[in-house]
């Protein structure tokens, strides 16, 4: 059955045929990765099928991101990130773009828990030559919370979504929605959960003489086994709803 808004759309719906007001779900219908959360309007989309070849990936120690085939959320290729082996060892993948006319800013990330996951954390820095605004939640993997760094350089859980499934690969999805303006956080959404952080605000540190916005996602190991965390479907949104 065909849905949509053909060229000689009539006044009224027929029986085989729907109109389709919602752009958004327009966008979806044709293959857009925008189809978790739809608010705010996008900066850029990042599915890896054409590579990783604006993102910088690092780390402490060796460290790896690699394209792989198989799983992903949709397309044909994901990032795999590989920390070293260690308690509290890291591995990330950054993409710095230009300074943004500023707004409410939206990150989306889609991620694996692994059972040797610590934390999956997504990071929005805002530099803005002088000064340097940083905004990171994370999802802690040994008793399923969502927290968030606040001034004091302290985590404050503000939901607990529960622990992830990791015996399959199922793709959990976080998206981080802040204030540049404002300096705080607006919102943290993991899968079906949606968590006020208005109440908390970012951390303020020293620039670095240039401008720009750094979108970056990590994944911390907990110990001495190996941790694969595969990321796919990165979105950054600007002019979010409060």
């Amino acid at each position: 059955m065909a849905h949509g808004s053909p060229d000689w759309w009539g006044g009224a719906p027929t029986g085989t045929t729907h109109k389709l007001a919602d752009m958004g779900e327009l966008a979806a219908r044709l293959g857009s990765i925008v189809t978790f959360d739809r608010r705010g309007d996008v900066v850029f989309v990042e599915d890896f099928n054409g590579g990783m070849s604006a993102w910088d990936c690092g780390g402490e120690g060796v460290v790896s991101c690699d394209l792989m085939a198989k799983p992903t959320v949709s397309g044909s290729l994901a990032i795999r990130l590989t920390p070293p082996v260690g308690d509290g060892l890291e591995c990330w993948l950054r993409r710095v773009v230009p300074y943004p006319g500023l707004s409410k800013i939206g990150f989306e990330a889609w991620f694996t828990a692994n059972t040797n996951l610590k934390y999956f954390s997504t990071q929005l820095w805002f530099y803005d030559g002088d000064t340097l605004l940083e905004f990171e939640a994370r999802y802690n993997h040994a008793d399923g919370t969502i927290e968030i760094e606040d001034p004091a350089d302290t985590w404050t859980p503000i939901g607990t979504p529960g622990v992830m499934v990791t015996a399959v690969p199922v793709f959990n999805v976080m998206k981080l929605v802040v204030d540049p303006l404002s300096g705080d956080y607006v919102r943290v959404i993991c899968n079906d959960h949606e968590y006020d952080a208005s109440a908390k605000s970012g951390v303020v540190a020293a620039g670095v003489g240039i401008k720009m916005l750094s979108v970056k996602v990590l994944s911390e190991n907990k110990g001495d086994v190996v941790l694969t965390t595969d990321v796919d479907n990165i979105i950054v949104t600007q002019n979010e709803p409060s």
